[in-house]
C-alpha cells in the first residue's frame, strides 16, 4: 500500500488505518514507524484520526441487539445510495478540500443522531450518500419472533425460509444495483435465483456469504458463539466482513459446513448431511452431537419458552436425536426417558431438575 500521496480523507477511509485508530496492536507498530519516517504527513494523519474517532461512541451507550439492528439499516441505505451515485456521478480520483469538509460535516451530522453506534467504525467511503440529494431507499424487513417461522419470495425470484427469532433486512429495490444484498440476524435457508451478473450476498455480523445461484443454510444468532454456513447445492464463497472477497475467502462444496468461531475468528469446515441442517423448514428438530446448552437454546426459540436447568451435569454433554412435529411436552418426556431428570411447567417457564449425561 502506497501511503505517501494520501490526504487526511484517504487515511480516514483506509481500513488498515481505521484498525489502528480502533486500537489494533498489530497495526500500531506500522503507523508508529510510518509517522517517524514521514513527518510531513503527521498533520494529515492526526486530522484523519480525529475524523475516524468522531464516529465512535462507547459500547455501553446502547445494547448490542439495538446497535446491530440500527447498523444494519444504516449500512443498507449506504450501499443503495452508493450504487445510485455510481450510476449518475463519475468517481473522481481526488476530492477537493471543500468537498471533503462537506463530507466531514455530514459525518458529524450522523454522529449527532448516531449515539446508537457502539465502539465500532464505518469507513467514510461508506458515508458518501449523505452528501447526495436523493430520497432514502425504502428498506424491507421481515422479523419472526420466537415460536414462529415464515417463507418469503424476493423480487428476483429468490426464496427464503426464515427461522424463529430471526430478522432479514434488504432494500426494496435491491435488484437495481450490481449486487443483491441482504442482512441476516438469526437463521435462514436460501434458494437463490441464478443471476451471473448480480451476485447474491448474505451479510451476517462477522461474515459475508457470496453466491450466484444456490441453496444453503446460514445460522447467525447474535448471542451464539459461532456462525454456521451449510451448503446444499451449488457453491458459496465466505469472507470475513469488510474484507475483499478476493482475499482469504473460503469456498464451500455441497454437504460441507463452515463453522466460524466468533471469539477466536477461526473457521473450520466439516463434511455433513446438509439436509439435516435445514430440516427445521419441515418442522423437524435434528440434534447431531449437539450440546445440551444448544439444545435448550433451540427449544427456547422453537417454542417461545424460557428453560432453566436446575440439576446436575454438564450442559456441554451432547444429544443426538431427530424430532418431527412433536409438542414441547413430548420432547421433554423424551429427555426424561433418556436422562435422570424431571420437569415442571409454569406458564412459559420450564424447569429441569435431575442429572444429565450420567
Amino acid at each position: 500500500m502506497e501511503y505517501k500521496d494520501f490526504t487526511n480523507e484517504d487515511f480516514a477511509k483506509d481500513g488498515f488505518f481505521i484498525r489502528w485508530v480502533k486500537g489494533d496492536p498489530e497495526s500500531a507498530w506500522f503507523w508508529t514507524s510510518y509517522m517517524r519516517e514521514h513527518p510531513e504527513q503527521v498533520a494529515a494523519i492526526e486530522q484523519a484520526k480525529k475524523i475516524v474517532a468522531s464516529i465512535a461512541v462507547k459500547q455501553d451507550e446502547l445494547s448490542k441487539e439495538s446497535f446491530d439492528s440500527m447498523r444494519t439499516q444504516l449500512i443498507m441505505k449506504i450501499r443503495v445510495h452508493k450504487e445510485s451515485a455510481k450510476e449518475n456521478i463519475a468517481i473522481q480520483k481526488r476530492r477537493t478540500s471543500t468537498k471533503f469538509w462537506l463530507k466531514v460535516a455530514a459525518v458529524f451530522a450522523l454522529v449527532a443522531i448516531g449515539s446508537f453506534m457502539m465502539y465500532n467504525f464505518i469507513p467514510l467511503e461508506q458515508l458518501e450518500f449523505v452528501t447526495k440529494q436523493q430520497a432514502p431507499s425504502v428498506l424491507e424487513q421481515r422479523e419472526n419472533p420466537k415460536g414462529q417461522k415464515s417463507i418469503l419470495l424476493l423480487s428476483d425470484g429468490t426464496k427464503i425460509w426464515l427461522n424463529a427469532d430471526s430478522k432479514l433486512t434488504y432494500a426494496k429495490n435491491f435488484t437495481e444495483g450490481v449486487t443483491r444484498e441482504v442482512y441476516l440476524q438469526g437463521e435462514a435457508f436460501f434458494e437463490v435465483a441464478h443471476d451471473v451478473m448480480k451476485p447474491f450476498i448474505v451479510h451476517t455480523s462477522e461474515l459475508d456469504i457470496r453466491v450466484l445461484g444456490t441453496s444453503f443454510n446460514v445460522k447467525s444468532y447474535n448471542e451464539d458463539k459461532k456462525i454456521e454456513t451449510t451448503l446444499l447445492t451449488g457453491q458459496v464463497k465466505i469472507t470475513k466482513a469488510n474484507e475483499s472477497p478476493n482475499n482469504a475467502s473460503l469456498i464451500l462444496a455441497p454437504n460441507q459446513k463452515a463453522i466460524f468461531q466468533k471469539e477466536t475468528k477461526a473457521m473450520d469446515v466439516e463434511q455433513v448431511q446438509a439436509e439435516r441442517s435445514s430440516a427445521w423448514r419441515q418442522d423437524k428438530l435434528v440434534f447431531d452431537e449437539t450440546t445440551y446448552g444448544e439444545v435448550i437454546t433451540q427449544l427456547e426459540r422453537w417454542y417461545d419458552v424460557k428453560i432453566t436447568f436446575e440439576g446436575e451435569g454438564d450442559l456441554q454433554c451432547k444429544l443426538t436425536a431427530s424430532i418431527e412435529k412433536e409438542s414441547l411436552e413430548d420432547i421433554l418426556n423424551l429427555l426424561v426417558l433418556s436422562h435422570k431428570i424431571s420437569y415442571t411447567i409454569s406458564g412459559s417457564n420450564i424447569y429441569l431438575k435431575g442429572t444429565l449425561c450420567q
